[in-house]
C-alpha cells in the first residue's frame, strides 16, 4: 500500500497542471466457493453462509495514449464484508472481510479506436456510444484480511484480473460520470487458520489449504474531475 500511495505521489506531482483525478463508488458482492464447500464439509452442511454487499470506494488518476483511444485509470479501492458462519447447534461466528486492492485500469475505446478525443465527450458531436463507450481490463493485486469474533486478525496478499463495461459521459469542461460495470477474479486468496475456526473447543482438526479463489461483482460510477482543458 506504500507503494501504491508513492505511485500516486509521483503522477500527481509530474502532472499537477493536467491531470484528472476520479472518485469512485461500486456496489459489490462476492463469491468464495472453496471456502464455502470446506465449511458446509466440516459442519455437515447444515450452515448458514451470508456475506452481506458492500460499496466499494476508489480513487484513481486518469492518463492515456497519445494516439490512440487506450486510456489508464490506476486505482486503489476498499470494501468492507461482513459474513455470518452458522454452526449446527446454532452457535456462529462473525467475520468482517476487508479488502484493499490496486487495480491498473485499462480503458479501450472500441468504437473510436483511432480518435484524438482528449475526453471526456462533452466537446464532440458524435453520437456519445461512438466516443464514450469502452471495455475495460483490469490487473491487479489485494491485499485482505479477516477479523473473526472481532478476535484474530489474518492478512493475505493476491492477484486478481477484472474485466468490465463503461460509458464516459461528459457533464462539463471538467466533469464527467461514468457508469461501469465489471467482474474481477481473484486467485488463491489464502484465509489463514479458516480450518481451526470450523472446529468448536478443543477438537482435533486437519490442517487445509486454506485458499479460494473469490469471485467479486461491481456495478456503479466513477466521478471524473479534470482541472486543465486539454
Amino acid at each position: 500500500m506504500k507503494n501504491t500511495l508513492l505511485f500516486f505521489s509521483f503522477l500527481f506531482t509530474c502532472n499537477i497542471a493536467s491531470s484528472q483525478i476520479n472518485l469512485s463508488t461500486f456496489y459489490s458482492k462476492i463469491n468464495a466457493t472453496d471456502w464455502q464447500t470446506q465449511i458446509d464439509s466440516k459442519l455437515g452442511n447444515q450452515n448458514n453462509l451470508n456475506y452481506n454487499k458492500a460499496f466499494t470506494f476508489g480513487i484513481s488518476y486518469w492518463f492515456r495514449l497519445p494516439q490512440k483511444r487506450i486510456e489508464f485509470t490506476p486505482e486503489i479501492s476498499y470494501a468492507d464484508f461482513e459474513g455470518e458462519y452458522v454452526y449446527p447447534n446454532d452457535n456462529q461466528f462473525n467475520v468482517d472481510i476487508h479488502l484493499h486492492q490496486f487495480n491498473f485500469h485499462t480503458n479501450i475505446y472500441i468504437l473510436d479506436f483511432a480518435g484524438d478525443c482528449h475526453c471526456p465527450t462533452f466537446g464532440k458531436q458524435d453520437p456519445i456510444f461512438k466516443k464514450g463507450l469502452f471495455i475495460q481490463v483490469s490487473p491487479g493485486v489485494m491485499f485482505s484480511s479477516y477479523n473473526v469474533n472481532n478476535g484474530d486478525v489474518s492478512k493475505a496478499m493476491s492477484f486478481q484480473i477484472g474485466a468490465g463495461l463503461g460509458l464516459d459521459i461528459g457533464l462539463s469542461e471538467n466533469f464527467t460520470i461514468t457508469p461501469i460495470v465489471r467482474l474481477k477474479q481473484h486467485f488463491n486468496v489464502n484465509w489463514l487458520n479458516l480450518d481451526q475456526y470450523l472446529v468448536e473447543g478443543n477438537e482435533d482438526f486437519e490442517d487445509h489449504d486454506n485458499l479460494s479463489n473469490i469471485l467479486q461483482l461491481e456495478a456503479g460510477l466513477q466521478f471524473g474531475i479534470r482541472w486543465r482543458k486539454y
